[in-house]
């Protein structure tokens, strides 16, 4: 009876789970297509047979449950092929010269235009753009109807980098870029007359680049959206500015997004689990036939009676779609009987859930530990069956790796600790709670690891849960405190030798003067080195008050004047923000900052800037010089304890600086090229900002 009331409940509860996730006015269904592989740019024929060039044989071939037919073979150097909606587009080398042809049912080819050159490629275009071409030394060519337009090298600025190019039917040449420095999650959406090259648009949208797709008049992104993915929409206004229109949540099976295409103003969205087709005010289909979809991304899709063909260049999949006449009685099901439903199975849940009252707690700390430290769900044969992201990245776990395999198999050399753990664990059947030191590419990091059993129902013992914490930080600062309490020791003698210093008359003996000048110096480079231990082994919480940050850079200039050479300049950047900061800390890091960075340039001429911007989430503090630089290694380690490139560095000032910034919530990062500069930047909470001067 209670594996009968588990399973009732869970069936009501799924009949109480949206109903817009299976109801919808499309149907849509997916197959493999076994016969596009090898293929570039399948589609179908009158007949219904599959075409495409073949790669290795050089042809334009026809596959059938006949076999292969080659239709025509090819002499000359092909650069690339597209589809027109009713013919194959090819672009031949033919001596210094570009021949674009297209392939006539004869089994012929008839020559569309030619240009000079040599390599080039097609660009994707809309069913009215008929086709694009766009040749290595810049040139592009538009054919769509009977009209073709072509705008010469130097007429039309595309920034180098730029992924993927559309060719519209409005002769528009529509510029996704992703390219460059910026943030892998920005996409820069431009369109840019072909006939003038003057530019009609240009904005950002917040995707990533193979997963949006866009023509002059609308642009689609498929995004994450909390547990599950959306399409956000974009449109260009007459001012020329981009401008966010609407998003359409998809369904929460849908996973991995691998791309997108366009339609008119109907997007289709391919997932490693489905496919979704959707426009801007509601999803119109959804199909997860998960068998049928290892495509690796869109390469090219071809849209036929109906149908589109998806190609990654190696496999396809064809959608064919159908209406749904009964999709508005499926949604028509009365709102009591959904409550009925779920009134019926929340009291079924309340009664299992009262069963196995244990697992309350264990949920509990699932969700605590979840969001901080590395979650492993083992099974009663150290197989592993679940875990959280932060157990993939400390682990090494790529999210596509599929599970159940022990343990010990997916660890790396440097983790057998964790394993040992496990077999202890599970043999005892019992919890254990152990440190562990890992030490990886030479750093040590400390963990605390639980083991803790996992009983079912009747106390049958199922496995473990394996949490794992990091501990380094406070290990470091441990580490850290006991450097501070020596340092404050040292202080108290140093402080008497510099009063002392202080005191003598320069009269005593005829170098008295300068003797007194070499103590002082030693003694307040000394001061210096113990305020920085000290620095590291304060803990109280951050005074904040209101400053001008203008103020706080003109105070760390003024202090360190005096001891910057003649060949470097120290320039502030005006900047009207006033921020709630303690003031102390804050100097303290752009203090130690500013200095590394004088060290960084040397004896040779440069600059050392201070900035301040204020960005979306959060306040920058900058300082950039245009010293020697750093190297991916050297980058990544300048935040370690004790680590220095300087022969009389101590390697705390980087360190200083991260507790410094870490008290008022930030962060730091560092940017740096060799032979071009160093950039740190002070991330602090957005929060922080009070106004901007007047």
């Amino acid at each position: 009876m209670r594996w009968v009331a588990l399973v009732i409940g869970a069936a009501l509860l799924g009949s109480c789970s949206s109903p817009e996730e299976r109801w919808y006015r499309l149907q849509v269904e997916c197959a493999e297509v076994p016969d596009a592989t090898g293929l570039r740019v399948p589609a179908y024929s009158q007949s219904g047979a599959l075409l495409g060039y073949n790669e290795d044989r050089h042809a334009i071939v026809q596959r059938s449950k006949q076999g292969e037919q080659v239709l025509l073979e090819l002499r000359d150097s092909v650069l690339d092929v597209t589809w027109d909606g009713e013919h194959y587009i090819l672009a031949l080398q033919v001596g210094d010269s570009i021949r674009i042809l297209h392939f006539e049912r004869n089994r012929t080819l008839r020559l569309r235009c030619q240009c000079v050159g040599h390599g080039g490629r097609f660009l994707p275009a809309d069913r009215s753009a008929r086709w694009a071409w766009l040749s290595s030394d810049g040139q592009i060519v538009v054919h769509y109807g009977d009209e073709k337009i072509a705008a010469e090298p130097g007429r039309i600025i595309v920034r180098d980098g730029a992924k993927l190019f559309y060719a519209t039917s409005d002769t528009t040449l529509v510029v996704l870029d992703g390219g460059g420095d910026r943030l892998p999650d920005i996409v820069v959406w431009e369109g840019i007359a072909v006939n003038s090259g003057q530019k009609r648009f240009s904005g950002v949208v917040p995707a990533k680049l193979d997963h949006v797709a866009a023509t002059a008049h609308v642009a689609a992104a498929i995004v994450r959206a909390g547990e599950s993915y959306a399409i956000e929409w974009y449109r260009p206004t007459a001012q020329g500015d981009v401008v966010f229109e609407a998003q359409t949540l998809l369904p929460q099976r849908l996973l991995e997004p691998k791309g997108m295409l366009l339609s008119g103003d109907t997007a289709v969205a391919v997932f490693g689990s489905g496919v979704a087709v959707a426009t801007e005010r509601s999803v119109l289909a959804v199909s997860t036939s998960t068998g049928a979809l290892r495509l690796r991304g869109v390469q090219s899709a071809v849209q036929q009676d109906g149908r589109i063909l998806i190609s990654d260049g190696s496999r396809a999949i064809v959608l064919a779609f159908g209406t749904n006449p009964w999709w508005w009685v499926e949604r028509s099901v009365p709102i009591l009987y959904r409550i009925a439903l779920a009134l019926i199975g929340i009291v079924v849940f309340v009664g299992i859930v009262s069963r196995i009252g244990r697992y309350r707690r264990l949920v509990g700390a699932l969700l605590e530990k979840g969001s901080r430290g590395a979650l492993i769900v083992v099974d009663r044969h150290g197989r592993v069956r679940r875990l959280n992201s932060v157990a993939r990245l400390w682990l090494g776990i790529e999210r596509g790796t599929p599970l159940g395999r022990p343990l010990a198999q997916y660890l790396r050399q440097h983790w057998v600790p964790l394993g040992e753990i496990i077999e202890q664990s599970l043999s005892l059947r019992s919890g254990i709670v152990r440190e562990v030191a890992i030490t990886s590419d030479g750093t040590e990091q400390r963990f605390i690891v639980t083991a803790e059993p996992l009983y079912g129902l009747f106390t049958r013992f199922e496995g473990l849960l394996l949490s794992l914490w990091d501990v380094t930080p406070q290990y470091q600062q441990w580490q850290l405190l006991n450097w501070a309490q020596l340092a404050h020791d040292l202080q108290t003698s140093v402080t008497t030798i510099r009063l002392d210093a202080e005191q003598l008359a320069s009269v005593v003996m005829p170098n008295g003067r300068q003797l007194q000048q070499r103590i002082l110096r030693q003694a307040t480079t000394l001061l210096q080195r113990f305020r920085d231990l000290l620095a590291l082994g304060r803990g109280e919480e951050a005074a904040l008050e209101e400053y001008a940050v203008a103020e706080l850079f003109a105070e760390v200039v003024s202090d360190l004047e005096a001891v910057v050479p003649a060949q470097i300049s120290l320039v502030i950047r005006p900047t009207p923000l006033v921020v709630r900061l303690d003031r102390r800390r804050i100097l303290r890091a752009l203090h130690n900052a500013v200095t590394n960075a004088i060290r960084a340039i040397g004896s040779r001429e440069g600059i050392v800037e201070l900035s301040a911007t204020l960005a979306a989430e959060s306040i920058i503090l900058a300082v950039r010089d245009t010293g020697v630089g750093m190297d991916e290694e050297t980058c990544r380690k300048m935040q370690q304890p004790l680590f220095t490139t300087h022969r009389a560095g101590h390697g705390l000032g980087s360190v200083i600086m991260q507790q410094m910034v870490r008290a008022h919530g930030g962060w730091i990062e560092v940017r740096s090229r060799l032979g071009e500069g160093t950039t740190v930047m002070f991330h602090l909470p957005r929060s922080l900002y009070v106004r901007h001067q007047r």
